[in-house]
C-alpha cells in the first residue's frame, strides 16, 4: 500500500501551479497540499464516525422509550409459549399413564426429569425476557457500544409488527419478525420491481442479552475517583508518577472484549468531550491540539509502535516522499493503513492492544486534569453551544490560559514590549495584570515547556533586573547627554 495515488497527484498539480508562480518551492507546496488534502479525507472519516454515533444514540434512545411503554403483556411470554408449553406437557401426561400402568419406576423418574426440565426451560425464558427488557428501562445499556446491527436487531424486537415467537427444533424459544435485506455496505437491497427484499431473522433470548453491553459506570466512578487522588496528590506537592497512573488506570479499565467497547465507544468516566476514535486519528496525525511545547504537531511514533507498526522498516520505505525529511512523516502515512489500525483498536480484534492503547489514553488525560491542562474536547459546537449565545466557554478558557503563560513567560524576555508596560509595578499589580482580577504573586500556571507548575514569584526579581538592564543599555546619560540610543 503506497500513498494515495489520487492525493497525489492532484498535490503535484498544485505543487507545479505554485512552483511557476513562484510562491512556494515546488516541493515544499507538494509537501503542503497533499498534507492539506489528507487531512480533508480524514477530517471526513472522523465526521462520518460521529455520524454513526448520532445514529446509535438515536436508535436506543428510540428502544428505551419503546421498552419503557411495552403493554403489561408483552412483558410476559405470549399465547405461543404458553401452547408451546401445554403440548410438551400432555404429551409427557400420556407418557405418564403409560409407564404407571406398566409399573415401571425407571421410565417414571425419567419423565419426571423431563417435566422439571418444562418447567425450568418455560421459567428461564420468561425470567430472561424481563431481564432483557428491564435492561433498557433501567437505562443500563451502552448503545455508543453496540455495533449497527446489534441495535437494529433490538430495535426490530422491540417494533417490528411482524414480531412473532417460535420454536427451533432444539425446543429453543426465539423471537422472529420479517426486515429488510442489506448488502455488504448496509444498504437495503432492491427486487426487480423496485421494493426492499425481504427475510426472516430469528434471534434468541440468549442471543439478544448477549448483544446488550452493559454500561461501565461503576469502573467509571473508580476512575473518577483515581483522578480526584491524583489531583490531591498534585496540591499536596507530591504528584502521583506516570507508572503508578498507568498502573492504577490499568487495574480499572477491564480485560474483557464486550465491557471494553464501552471504554472505546462510550464514556464511563464522563469524561468531558472525549472520542477514543478522534483522539487516535490526532495521535497518528500529529494534532497539535492535543499536546503543546516541544513535539506538538508531529505523530507519536509510540501510537504506530504500540500498534505493532515500526516505521523505520524499510517495508514502508515506499511511502516517503522524495526529498521530504528523513522518515515517515504523517502526511506520508496512508489514511486507509491508518484507518485499518485504528478500526483494529475500536473493534478490539486483540484484546491486550486495544485495553494498552486506553490505559495510555485515559492515563494522559488524567494526568492533564491533575496539572489542570485542557484536554481536546471533541464535541462539536451544536453540542456545547448555548443556543443563542456564540461564545464558546472552553475555547475562551483555553485562550485565556495561554494568554497568561505568554505573559508570564515574556518576562525572561528583557527586550520583550511588556517590560514597557509592567514599569515599576510592585509585585502585587504585576500579579493582577498577568493574572487578572484577583490575581496573586504566589499563583501559578502550568508550563508545557518545563513541564512544571511555575509561579509568578519566578520570575519578578529576573523581570525587574532584565527591565532595569533594558533601560541602563538603551540609555547612556554621561556618554550620549541622556538620549536614548536606538
Amino acid at each position: 500500500m503506497g500513498i494515495d495515488n489520487t492525493l497525489v497527484k492532484g498535490a503535484y498539480k498544485s505543487a507545479k501551479a505554485g512552483f511557476e508562480k513562484g510562491t512556494l518551492g515546488g516541493l515544499d507546496q507538494f509537501t503542503e497540499t497533499l498534507r492539506s488534502k489528507k487531512l480533508a479525507k480524514e477530517t471526513e472519516i472522523k465526521a462520518n464516525e460521529q455520524e454513526l454515533k448520532k445514529q446509535r444514540n438515536e436508535a436506543g434512545t428510540k428502544i428505551n422509550q419503546v421498552m419503557a411503554d411495552l403493554p403489561a403483556n408483552m412483558r410476559s411470554l405470549g399465547p405461543e409459549s404458553l401452547a408451546k408449553a401445554q403440548s410438551e406437557i400432555e404429551a409427557l401426561r400420556n407418557q405418564m399413564f403409560i409407564a404407571i400402568d406398566a409399573k415401571d419406576s425407571k421410565a417414571q423418574a425419567e419423565l419426571n426429569a423431563q417435566l422439571n426440565e418444562i418447567k425450568s426451560r418455560h421459567a428461564n425464558d420468561a425470567t430472561n425476557l424481563t431481564t432483557l427488557v428491564e435492561s433498557w428501562e433501567d437505562d443500563t445499556v451502552s448503545t455508543d457500544a453496540m455495533t449497527a446491527d446489534e441495535l437494529r436487531h433490538m430495535e426490530n424486537f422491540a417494533t417490528n409488527p411482524t414480531r412473532r415467537i417460535i420454536y427451533d427444533e432444539n425446543n429453543v424459544l426465539k423471537y422472529e419478525w420479517d426486515t429488510e435485506m442489506l448488502d455488504k455496505e448496509g444498504n437495503v437491497m432492491l427486487d426487480e420491481n423496485g421494493d426492499p427484499k425481504m427475510h426472516a431473522v430469528s434471534k434468541s433470548l440468549d442471543e439478544m442479552q448477549g448483544m446488550i453491553i452493559t454500561k461501565q459506570t461503576e469502573n467509571g466512578n473508580l476512575m473518577l475517583d483515581l483522578g480526584q487522588e491524583a489531583k490531591q496528590s498534585y496540591a499536596d506537592g507530591k504528584p502521583m508518577s506516570d507508572v503508578d497512573i498507568k498502573e492504577k488506570v490499568s487495574e480499572i479499565i477491564p480485560r474483557d472484549e464486550r465491557e471494553m467497547r464501552d471504554w472505546l465507544y462510550g464514556n464511563p468516566a464522563k469524561t468531558k468531550g472525549l472520542d477514543v476514535n478522534g483522539y487516535l486519528w490526532d495521535l497518528m496525525g500529529g494534532d497539535k491540539n492535543i499536546w503543546e511545547g516541544e513535539g506538538a504537531g508531529i505523530a507519536d511514533p509510540m501510537t504506530f509502535k504500540k500498534l505493532g507498526i515500526d516505521l523505520s522498516d524499510p517495508k514502508y520505505a515506499k511511502w516517503d516522499v522524495p526529498g521530504s525529511e528523513p522518515g515517515i512523516q504523517p502526511e506520508e502515512v496512508p489514511t486507509e493503513f491508518k484507518k485499518m489500525l485504528i478500526d483494529k483498536v475500536m473493534n478490539v480484534e486483540d484484546l491486550e492492544t486495544s485495553h494498552s492503547i486506553v490505559t495510555d489514553i485515559y492515563s494522559n488525560l488524567l494526568k492533564n486534569n491533575m496539572m489542570g491542562i485542557e484536554n481536546k474536547d471533541y464535541r462539536g459546537i451544536e453540542e456545547t453551544a448555548i443556543l443563542g449565545n456564540k461564545n464558546d466557554q472552553d475555547a475562551s478558557a483555553v485562550v485565556a490560559r495561554k494568554e497568561k503563560l505568554v505573559k508570564l513567560q515574556a518576562l525572561k524576555d528583557p527586550t520583550h514590549a511588556i517590560h514597557d508596560e509592567i514599569g515599576s509595578m510592585t509585585p502585587e499589580e504585576l500579579a493582577v495584570y498577568i493574572f487578572g482580577p484577583g490575581g496573586k504573586p504566589s499563583d501559578s500556571i502550568y508550563n508545557n515547556e518545563t513541564g512544571e507548575e511555575e509561579s509568578i514569584k519566578t520570575y519578578i526579581a529576573k523581570a525587574k533586573n532584565k527591565a532595569a538592564n533594558k533601560r541602563n543599555d538603551n540609555f547612556d546619560v554621561n556618554a550620549h547627554g541622556g538620549e536614548k540610543i536606538n
